[in-house]
């Protein structure tokens, strides 16, 4: 996910390395807050439990928590499976999309 996002970015900025890191920072840490690993999911508003349902992050905290808490086998983690590898690569191939959109603008 943080391939993605980072190749997401990239087009924004042309050159300039330090803006880039200063601003991925930021969503990098609130992605990370948002998860579920630091806070539970049920502490937060109900919207905001729905609309971190599309991070990968948070789909990954659910997975991991099931099979070292609890014990879960595949049949019982296979939804955060799925979710977390259709999210991450619906989201790599925008990026990739526009990465290539904009390397052909340079040339």
């Amino acid at each position: 996910m943080k391939l993605a996002a980072a190749i997401y970015a990239s087009p924004c900025f042309d050159q300039m390395r330090h803006p880039r890191r200063f601003l991925v920072i930021p969503a990098l840490m609130a992605m990370n807050l948002l998860s579920g690993s630091a806070t539970p999911l049920e502490s937060m508003p109900v919207w905001l439990q729905q609309a971190v349902q599309i991070s990968p992050a948070m789909q990954f905290v659910s997975f991991s928590q099931a099979v070292l808490y609890r014990g879960a086998d595949i049949s019982i983690v296979w939804p955060q499976i799925a979710a977390m590898a259709g999210i991450s690569s619906a989201f790599f191939f925008v990026s990739l999309k526009r990465f290539r959109k904009a390397i052909v603008a340079l040339q």
